[in-house]
């Protein structure tokens, strides 16, 4: 699965550089192709680009994130409810299949501390 190559990719070491984007679009081959990848590069070098991650990174603030991974997860249940939770760090999936109502057993603890 795409996400678990990704997750390790990211949070296991040697951990993928997301500045360098050779190292970067190896570790998305099954996610995107690469016209896509290239879409999504100009595209984040572009002043829409750029204000998008600015506004994103504000309200992560304001929802009180302080480093990475930073989650927010928000679900509707079938009344119409909807509710939010944080996670903070790599090693919290578990938090969010219980929240999701979903087995992420399968992705690996990794604790930083």
């Amino acid at each position: 699965m795409w996400s678990g190559r990704l997750f390790d990719n990211y949070w296991t070491d040697p951990c993928v550089n997301p500045c360098d984007t050779s190292s970067l679009r190896a570790s998305l081959p099954a996610l995107v192709s690469e016209t896509q990848f290239q879409e999504i590069l100009t595209r984040s070098k572009s002043p829409e680009g750029k204000q998008a991650l600015m506004q994103t990174t504000q309200e992560a603030l304001d929802k009180g994130a302080f480093g990475l991974p930073y989650m927010v997860v928000s679900k509707t249940n079938e009344s119409g409810v909807s509710s939010e939770i944080v996670i903070f760090g790599s090693d919290r999936f578990d938090h969010l299949g219980w929240f999701l109502e979903q087995d992420c057993s399968s992705q690996p603890v990794v604790s930083k501390l």
